[in-house]
């Protein structure tokens, strides 16, 4: 080295002393960012990010601490009220025996709030009674085609394999029932007792120990024998006595039979109803039936109530009727669901009619399906 370039070093400013590897002076004063840029150390975007990034992991920092402390107070709160007092009693709140048994009360009687998951028959849920609701329709109908759709043999044979086909069959039917704006045989149960049972002021005289036969054909759960027995409790007039026949046994006033075949005499019925029971594919020997149990000479009387829709030529199936030995008394067909309509026995003979005809007769009611909703 020369003198010169001596001369030149010993009159440069000496290196600081703050590099790369000492501790920078804004690290050990607590200073919020790190003057990076004025040391030269890193480029001005650089030194931006590093300053934001450094902003982001304080904040963090003071979250997780905050947290921290927060659990740490409800800690020691939860530890305050679980330790035992002086006396070696937990300090914990727990129900009265008062509270214990208000609650065993609204639990047992329903008037608590329901969980609206588990709420229901049988604690199942919202979905599972939806579904139970759908499986119950989807039974009703299954029963209800084949119950239209096939003779009433066959159904009675089927009934009697298995009774609790007539059970969930008839749950079905009342839910559907419930949806009515009127029931048919209510319309029967009004019919009887004013013009038996309760009569009018003229025929108040009429002779107590008179009797009215019925035989209800179809009965379902014998709902106008029911009635009647009670009517006949408080009425002036003529005693109604109900014979229901059904496919099944449903309770002590049903007797279990096909309605083709019934077990009464000829001629031993003043009344045979037919309310919503003409179902079978064989219908017209229910029919023929009922004349067979009718009184004679224009005292039998023929009352029927059907759905609307079933019939595919309402004029064919009074001819039918008439060919039958049925003489036309009463049409009312003023509801849109449902015609009610009344015959009497008429003197002449019915027109002998081939088997064959029983199938012909069958187009005459279609089945009434039930939609799936």
């Amino acid at each position: 080295m020369s003198p010169g370039d001596a001369s030149k070093e010993s009159s440069r400013p000496p290196v600081p002393r703050s590099g790369l590897f000492d501790i920078p002076e804004w690290n050990i004063k607590g200073n919020s960012a790190p003057p990076l840029k004025r040391q030269g150390l890193l480029s001005p975007n650089a030194a931006k990010k590093a300053e934001k990034n450094l902003l982001k992991r304080q904040k963090r920092k003071q979250k997780l601490q905050e947290m921290l402390s927060k659990q740490g107070d409800s800690k020691s709160k939860d530890q305050a009220t679980s330790a035992p007092d002086e006396g070696g009693n937990d300090r914990r709140k727990r129900p009265r025996p008062a509270q214990l048994q208000s609650a065993a009360t609204r639990a047992d009687s329903g008037s608590g709030e329901s969980d609206p998951v588990t709420s229901g028959k049988g604690n199942l849920s919202v979905l599972q009674q939806k579904m139970h609701q759908k499986l119950q329709g989807a039974k009703f109908r299954w029963i209800n085609e084949q119950l239209y759709t096939t003779s009433s043999q066959n159904a009675f044979e089927m009934m009697q394999s298995d009774p609790q086909i007539f059970t969930e069959y008839h749950l079905g039917f009342s839910s559907q029932v419930s949806k009515w704006p009127i029931n048919p045989v209510d319309v029967f149960i009004a019919d009887l007792r004013d013009n038996y049972i309760r009569p009018n002021k003229k025929k108040a005289r009429q002779d107590r120990q008179q009797r009215v036969v019925v035989a209800d054909m179809g009965c379902g759960e014998a709902k106008l024998a029911k009635v009647m027995e009670g009517e006949n409790q408080k009425g002036t007039g003529k005693q109604v006595l109900v014979y229901s026949f059904d496919l099944v046994k449903a309770n002590e006033c049903i007797t279990p039979c096909d309605i083709a075949h019934v077990p009464l005499e000829d001629g031993s019925v003043d009344i045979v109803i037919f309310c919503l029971s003409l179902m079978g594919t064989n219908w017209l020997e229910f029919i023929r039936e009922a004349r067979r149990i009718l009184k004679p000479r224009q005292v039998g009387e023929l009352k029927v109530a059907e759905v609307v829709s079933r019939f595919t030529d309402i004029d064919a199936f009074l001819r039918q009727m008439d060919h039958e030995g049925f003489q036309l008394t009463k049409k009312d067909d003023s509801n849109k669901m449902f015609i009610l309509m009344e015959w009497k026995k008429s003197k002449r003979q019915a027109k002998m009619q081939a088997d064959s005809d029983v199938a012909n007769a069958a187009g005459l009611l279609k089945a009434c399906i039930y939609k799936r909703r």
